[in-house]
């Protein structure tokens, strides 16, 4: 046992330290971190806490949750500090196109929002540059709500917020273009697409309303992208900064997905790397072999077949395979 008693934290631990999947460095370097938050005296897991979050989403939810996936609900929902402080308050989520990013933020904001959470007024808020991925996540939550009898009762929503009655908790979503959020109160705040994001004026304007309510939250969730020099670069440089110092106490977790090299991307085993939930979608699988045979023959293909799915920019793939840290770094 890597935890106490909670197999929901030990699976992933162990598929990570023994082998049992391939991952890349960055992978490795997050269990350590996890688990030195878990050794520590300061710390303990709320075992039930994290069955009851992972029963819930899997109730309502229409898929069981893989080892990953309940990996990282156990890693918001029930690590404390002895004092009863959340461990990791921020989780910053750069995973390959197809791992479920959304599918993550629907099955924690459906969580958060509820009883099972037990935390009133815990509103969430969503943003992203465009109207079409903000509600992205929100869309998903007002589906389940509406097909379940049970949620149906428990929720009360519309196309702009849904409810849940019992806590008086919100979620909304937000594009880019607004100058100011007055009046937030915000428990969870989950910016989607952080490679679209060309400075900090969004994460600023939301994460300053921060503190008010217990227990608050930040997911970043995004792919790489094309967009150099700017917030995307800032915080994957942040992520390999605490995964390489193993600062756990920071209260962030990098949760960071992609090849460990240019020379990976023609082997197909190494693609998992890039996207841990690989192995359980095999209709995904076949998406990336057909993508990979485009990439073969088109230029374009290549770059955004190594930036989308393999999560590993390059400048130019026909005249560089150097990836854009070592661009950047020379």
């Amino acid at each position: 046992m890597y935890s106490d008693n909670c197999r929901h934290l030990d699976d992933w631990i162990d598929i990570v330290e023994n082998g049992k999947q391939k991952t890349n460095k960055e992978m490795k370097l997050m269990v350590q971190l996890v688990k030195l938050a878990l050794y520590d005296k300061d710390t303990y897991v709320d075992v039930p806490k994290i069955n009851d979050c992972i029963e819930f989403i899997e109730k309502y939810r229409p898929y069981k949750l893989a080892p990953i996936q309940r990996f990282l609900h156990a890693c918001y929902a029930g690590l404390f500090y002895n004092n009863g402080d959340i461990v990791f308050d921020e989780i910053l989520l750069i995973c390959a196109r197809g791992f479920g990013k959304n599918s993550f933020a629907s099955d924690a904001s459906l969580y958060l929002l509820s009883n099972r959470h037990g935390i009133q007024n815990y509103n969430i808020d969503i943003v992203a540059n465009n109207e079409d991925q903000a509600k992205t996540t929100f869309k998903d939550v007002y589906e389940t709500t509406g097909d379940n009898p049970q949620l149906k009762k428990a929720f009360k929503r519309n196309l702009s917020e849904i409810t849940f009655i019992n806590t008086n908790s919100t979620i909304k979503y937000h594009t880019s273009n607004a100058k100011t959020k007055d009046g937030l109160r915000p428990g969870l705040i989950i910016f989607d697409e952080l490679h679209e994001y060309e400075d900090y004026s969004q994460i600023k304007v939301f994460t300053s309303a921060r503190g008010k309510v217990r227990h608050g939250r930040i997911f970043y969730l995004t792919t790489d992208g094309n967009l150099r020099g700017a917030v995307m670069d800032e915080f994957k440089e942040t992520a390999r900064d605490t995964l390489s110092n193993l600062d756990w106490r920071s209260g962030l977790l990098p949760v960071y997905a992609a090849i460990d090299k240019f020379e990976e991307w023609e082997d197909e085993t190494c693609w998992v790397k890039a996207n841990p939930m690989l192995p359980h979608l095999p209709e995904l699988q076949k998406i990336y072999r057909k993508d990979y045979e485009k990439a073969l023959k088109i230029k374009d293909m290549k770059i955004e077949f190594l930036t989308k799915r393999l999560n590993h920019p390059l400048e130019d793939t026909t005249y560089s395979v150097a990836s854009w840290e070592d661009i950047s770094a020379t």
